[in-house]
């Protein structure tokens, strides 16, 4: 689909959504699906937001995961601060997406091992005990009490060497943070 077709189409959205009449009918049913759990808002606009969207990640892939690292980077404090003030306000929801987002995780490192993915906390934790306990449970830069055992390759990208033994060093959380590239505030 051409770029000018989508802003064209994007254009007569925006302005059809200012019509009285269409705000009403719109304020109706939202009224009247009020009760429902799982709502559909129908909006075209929406539509052509997302086809537009997706032809450009299709075509943009590396420019636009650059242009959201950035993005995140300027507004790092912001986006930060409204997903805190978002998690306290919504703790149920908050849970519902950790728990799926770690179960989907947990699956794929799962099969790697092939194991079931209930089974991986239990295995983590015990070879983060079995990390600090090779360092006598101190930071192995500075020697204060260790709070984390910290992957040197990454799970993420060597799910395999995940529960390594030699893959792993504790570190304070100064250090911790500091490995990843985190302010501590």
């Amino acid at each position: 689909m051409a770029r000018k077709d989508l802003q064209s189409r994007l254009e007569y959205s925006r302005e059809y959504e200012k019509r009285p009449e269409v705000r009403e009918r719109r304020k109706r049913y939202y009224q009247e699906t009020k009760d429902n759990k799982r709502r559909s808002y129908p909006s075209r606009q929406l539509n052509i937001i997302a086809d537009y969207n997706k032809e450009y990640r299709k075509t943009h892939t590396r420019e636009h995961n650059e242009e959201s690292r950035r993005f995140y980077q300027r507004h790092r404090e912001r986006i930060d601060l409204k997903n805190k003030n978002w998690i306290k306000t919504n703790p149920q929801s908050w849970q519902k997406i950790a728990l799926k987002s770690q179960k989907k995780y947990l699956s794929r490192l799962g099969k790697s091992f092939g194991l079931v993915y209930h089974k991986l906390p239990y295995l983590y934790t015990q070879w983060s005990r079995t990390v600090k306990d090779q360092y006598n449970n101190k930071c192995a830069i500075c020697e204060m009490p260790a709070d984390h055992s910290h992957h040197i390759f990454h799970k993420s990208k060597y799910p395999e060497l995940s529960l390594n033994l030699n893959n792993g060093v504790p570190l304070c959380l100064v250090h911790h943070n500091e490995v990843h590239g985190r302010l501590i505030t």
